[in-house]
Formats: structure tokens, sequence, C-alpha cells
């Protein structure tokens, strides 16, 4: 009687203990504690980009090619939701035109946005990430070429506000929306598609409220995470 208490005492001691083993091993947000809460890696993607002109009759902007290159960090709130931020430095080539004259824009520009989200474990173990969120994007350096004259649209001065400042042709800075989804495979390369739309209007001198001009893209791109 004693031996087959003492051997039910021990078989109930190694199961609570491996229970609260595992209890020890997740915490509350159900992440498994020997992974890392944070990571990142490398980006480098091909771009199509161009401007929403919209209301100025005769103006239009074709879709033109660009690269970009960065990296990224993902904060891992559960194991189904990561708020991943991006900072990816892009140069890139726009083209417009009044109906006649063929302009062509090329930029320097810094990226900075933050992706949320949802996360789903593939049959492979690879990972399928959907999400959006806010970016914002400035223009570091431009050179716009525009029949036989050269200029910065972004350092060309046109008039001065009501407390004095200066006013710009264009603005150098522009904020929106971006949508980014995501395959990773087991051995952490990424696949990425990536897209974004400027809600904010570029345009620095007074025009009708119906105008605007807001800077779009659209990108595919390999990125890698390291552990």
């Amino acid at each position: 009687m004693r031996k087959r208490l003492f051997i039910t005492s021990l078989l109930f001691s190694i199961l609570v203990s491996s229970f609260a083993q595992h209890d020890r091993n997740i915490d509350r947000f159900g992440r498994d504690k020997d992974d890392k809460i944070t990571s990142g890696g490398l980006l480098v993607s091909a771009d199509v980009n161009s401007l929403w002109i919209h209301k100025f009759y005769g103006f239009n902007s074709t879709p033109s090619l660009g690269v970009s290159l960065g990296g990224f960090i993902d904060f891992k709130v559960t194991r189904g939701f990561v708020i991943e931020s991006n900072l990816i430095l892009n140069h890139e080539t726009t083209r417009f035109s009044d109906g006649g004259e063929i302009g062509r824009m090329t930029t320097d520009g810094m990226i900075l946005n933050f992706v949320f989200s949802k996360v789903w474990t593939m049959k492979n173990n690879g990972l399928w990430y959907l999400g959006a969120g806010p970016y914002t994007e400035f223009v570091l350096h431009c050179k716009t070429k525009f029949g036989n004259d050269t200029f910065d649209p972004y350092n060309q001065l046109v008039g001065t506000g009501q407390n004095g400042e200066n006013i710009f042709a264009l603005s150098n800075n522009n904020s929106g929306l971006c949508l980014k989804t995501t395959y990773e495979f087991p051995f952490h390369l990424q696949l990425f598609l990536y897209g974004s739309m400027s809600i904010s209007d570029i345009i620095g001198f007074n025009h009708n409220e119906k105008q605007f001009i807001r800077p779009y893209r659209c990108s595919i791109g390999v990125a890698y995470r390291f552990r």
C-alpha cells in the first residue's frame, strides 16, 4: 500500500512539475519566453512610383521605376500580431508632362513607417504577414529637368506665409497610409509586396481647394530577418 501511494505521489509530482515548467515558458500574451520579442533585418525592393495630379488640367504623371533599401524592426505583441517599423532610403524618377513638354524629376528620399500586422503560421512553418499603418516620407534631394530648365521644386521659393515663413513650390514631406503583405520562409528569407498613398497634399503655393498632388508607390522586394 505504501509503495503504491509513493508511486502515485511521484507521478503526480512529475505531472505538476511538467505543467509548471510549461507555464514558466509561456508569458501572458501566449508567447514563448525563449522567442525574441524584437527582431529585425534588411530589405531591398524595386518600386513603381508616380504622382496623383488632380484638377491641374493638362498636367499628368506616368509611373516610373525606382529602388529602395533599408532595414526593419519587429515587435512581437502576441504570437499572431506584430508591429513592424521600416526605415527606407529610396531613389526614384518621376515623369510628368503639361500636354507638351515632358519633365523628369529625380529624387532621393527617406521613408519611416509602422505596419500593424496579423501573422499566420503556414503548414511548412513559414509565416504570412498582412498589415497596414501610417508612413511619412521626406525628400532629401531632388533634381528636376523640364524643357531647358533644371531646378528643385522642393527648394523653389514661391512666396512667404502669414507668419513670414518661406513657401516652396512643393512640400518635401508627405504622409499617408501603407499596406504590406509578406511571406517568410522557415530560413528567414522574406518576399513582400508594399503599397502606399499619400493623404497629404504636397503643393506649397495657393491653389484651388479641389486641386492636389499626392505621391503613391508600389513595391516588390526581398528581405532577410536576423535572429
